[in-house]
C-alpha cells in the first residue's frame, strides 16, 4: 500500500474511531467551548497515532491497558476544564483506542489486538455486566471484567474474532437503528424517541439504499444528507449506533459533535 493511500486510509480509520467513541459518550463539560473541543479532538487523533505505532508488533495485555491508562489520563491532564467531571474516562479512551486498532487489524495493517472495543452491543452480550455503561467506566477493575466475561464467551476464539461476529449479528442490511440525541444527551425512551425515530430512520434507509456498498467520503455523506428536505433543522435528532458508522462510513460531520 503506497504511502499517501495508508495515510488517508489511517486518518479515515481516526476519524471513524474518535466519532465511535465520542459520539454518545458525554465526554465534555457543560461549559466546554466548541474550540476547546476541536483542540481535545486533535489531541485525541494525534496521541492515538502514537499510541498505535506500538502494536505494529504483537503487545502484551498488561501494555494494552497501560496504554488505555495513559490516553485517558494524558487528556484528563491536559484538558480537566473541557471534560465531564475534569475526566476523559477509561471507558471512553479504551473504545477509541480499540475501535482504531479493529479497524487496522481488519485492513491488514498490524497484528491481532489484544482487546476488542466494548460498546453497549458487545456488553449485552456479557451476561452478568449490563450494569456497566461503557461511557461511565473509569476505572481498570470494570474494564478488566468486561474483557474476562467477553473471554468466556468467547471461549476459543480470540475477542477480536469474537467481536466481529457479534457485530456482524447485531447488524442488520441497511442502516441501523438510530440512537437519538438532543444537544448531546441520550433521550432515547424519551417522547422525543417515539416522535422522530421511525420517521429519519426510514428515511435515511430510503435515501442511502443508491448508495449501499459504496464507500463514500465525509463531505460526500454531507451533501447527501443536506439535500433530503425532510433532514432540514433536524439534524440533532439523528444520529447513527455504534456500528452504523461503520457500516456507512460516516453519517454527519464528526466535527460538529
Amino acid at each position: 500500500m503506497g504511502t499517501d493511500k495508508e495515510k488517508f486510509i489511517r486518518n479515515e480509520f481516526l476519524t471513524m474511531s474518535i466519532f465511535g467513541a465520542l459520539g454518545r459518550s458525554n465526554t465534555y463539560s457543560k461549559n466546554a467551548s466548541e474550540t476547546s473541543k476541536n483542540f481535545f479532538r486533535n489531541a485525541l487523533r494525534e496521541k492515538l497515532r502514537e499510541i498505535a505505532c506500538k502494536y505494529n508488533s504483537p503487545i502484551t495485555e498488561e501494555g494494552h491497558l497501560s496504554n488505555i491508562v495513559k490516553l485517558s489520563d494524558s487528556l484528563t491532564s491536559e484538558f480537566p476544564n473541557c471534560l465531564r467531571n475534569g475526566r476523559f474516562r477509561i471507558g471512553i479512551a479504551q473504545k477509541a483506542l480499540n475501535l482504531y486498532l479493529k479497524y487496522l487489524w481488519c485492513a491488514g495493517m498490524i497484528p491481532l489486538p489484544p482487546h476488542c472495543p466494548f460498546d453497549s452491543i458487545v456488553i449485552g452480550h456479557l451476561p452478568g455486566c449490563g450494569y456497566l455503561n461503557w461511557t461511565s467506566i473509569d476505572s481498570e477493575e470494570d474494564y478488566l471484567r468486561l474483557v474476562r466475561t467477553a473471554e468466556n464467551v468467547a471461549q476459543n476464539e480470540t475477542l477480536s474474532e469474537w467481536e466481529l461476529k457479534v457485530w456482524g449479528e447485531s447488524s442488520p442490511a441497511g442502516v441501523s437503528t438510530p440512537g437519538i440525541i438532543e444537544k448531546g444527551r441520550d433521550v432515547e425512551g424519551s417522547s422525543g424517541f417515539e416522535k422522530f425515530a421511525s420517521k429519519f430512520h426510514d428515511q435515511l434507509k430510503v435515501t442511502m439504499i443508491p448508495y449501499k456498498n459504496t464507500v463514500l467520503k465525509t463531505a460526500e455523506i454531507k451533501n447527501i444528507i443536506k439535500s433530503v428536505p425532510t433532514f432540514k433543522g433536524q439534524k440533532q435528532w439523528i444520529y447513527p449506533s455504534d456500528h452504523c458508522i461503520t457500516f456507512l462510513l460516516q453519517l454527519f460531520d464528526r466535527s460538529s459533535l
